[in-house]
């Protein structure tokens, strides 16, 4: 059987093996996959199907063959890192192998810490694209993260949360 890959519930690309990433998107190849009875099966996509866990445990047909719900993990970790099985991941239209350069050149998507020690709030990175009008560079990403604490932001969310209490 040659290459295949199922799509992430959350940023709709597949899953990647080393083989095809690059430095924007090599980020792609942590996966996690939830099973229909609640196994979190997290590491390292093949390509074939399988992911490969830090300690080198091998999770065969984890990805793509079964009724897996399929997340990058950074995705994973980004949307609240949940262990509810979300029904099955589809099956990625160019097997998460042959594809255009271009194609899953997607940022990683990074939880923003709201007080410098523990995630907080996420703004994704399509959010920040938009407010910006144009693609984000890791550079870019950085230099936002860094920005944030000391930008009107805080201020905002302060005032939004103290509006909240009143109602």
């Amino acid at each position: 059987m040659g290459y295949f890959s199922a799509d992430c519930l959350a940023c709709g690309h597949p899953l990647l093996c080393e083989w095809v990433t690059n430095t924007i998107n090599a980020w792609m190849t942590a996966g996690v996959a939830v099973t229909e009875s609640g196994s979190v099966l997290k590491g390292r996509y093949d390509g074939y199907g399988a992911l490969i866990s830090p300690r080198g445990e091998r999770f065969e047909d984890a990805v793509g063959m079964t009724d897996t719900s399929v997340w990058h993990e950074a995705c994973w970790t980004a949307n609240g890192a949940p262990t509810d099985y979300r029904g099955p991941s589809r099956p990625s239209a160019d097997q998460g192998f042959f594809f255009d350069d271009g194609d899953h050149a997607l940022p990683e998507p990074r939880v923003v810490p709201v007080d410098g020690s523990r995630p907080g709030v996420l703004i994704t990175y399509a959010q920040l694209a938009s407010w910006t009008g144009r693609e984000l560079t890791e550079s870019d990403l950085a230099r936002i993260t860094d920005a944030l604490p000391h930008s009107s932001i805080p201020d905002a969310i302060g005032e939004i949360a103290s509006a909240l209490e009143g109602s």
